[in-house]
């Protein structure tokens, strides 16, 4: 069973419909625009701009193994495809082909780790 409807539009209507639809397209335009103009690798604070997220949120997900930075010297950076992928619902960040996790060197310092609940005794 098929239902047809028609809807009659006054030309001001249409119009208003149009101008709001070609706002939407702007912003979207804008936002992909945005996100292209970002580089690839962030450091820890730039990532946490990027998601929106303090920058504890992004060293707790690096101790939860949740996003793998690499290093350059003390500084983490983090690959952008991986937050967005991290953002979209994946947990894991995925590799290049044929490198291996010790390519990333998650080997955290103490000053560049955060304790996650972790008992002491």
């Amino acid at each position: 069973m098929s239902v047809a409807v028609v809807v009659t539009l006054s030309d001001d209507q249409l119009a208003q419909i149009a101008e709001l639809a070609a706002v939407r397209a702007a912003q979207i335009v804008q936002q992909r625009e945005a996100v292209a103009s970002w580089p690839r690798w962030l450091d820890s604070k730039a990532a946490a701009t990027y998601i929106s997220a303090p920058v504890s949120r992004i060293h707790d997900l690096v101790a939860l193994r949740r996003l793998e930075p690499r290093r350059d010297g003390r500084r983490l950076l983090f690959d952008r495809e991986d937050l967005d992928r991290y953002v979209e619902g994946g947990s894991h960040p995925v590799s290049t082909p044929g490198e291996s996790p010790a390519d990333r060197q998650v080997s955290a310092r103490a000053s560049d780790s955060v304790s996650v609940g972790r008992g002491q005794s």
